[in-house]
């Protein structure tokens, strides 16, 4: 019942105001999702680089000792 209802308010605003008109709303919400996940990834990899960092230094100071 839900995919009915949602096929159906889908149905009627494309034929409403056709996939021209839907089509920069979609793309703007790609085009977020996009951002979010290089923001996402990028902040990852500065933890996980800044984890290695603090893991060598110390390591590499208890062995100097």
């Amino acid at each position: 019942m839900k995919a009915f209802i949602f096929g159906f308010l889908l149905g009627v605003s494309t034929a409403t105001v056709g996939f021209s008109g839907l089509a920069p709303i979609l793309d703007s919400g790609v085009r977020t999702i996009q951002q979010t996940t290089i923001n996402a990834t990028q902040k990852s990899q500065q933890q996980h680089i800044q984890n290695y960092d603090l893991q060598y230094s110390t390591s590499s100071a208890k062995t100097s000792n």
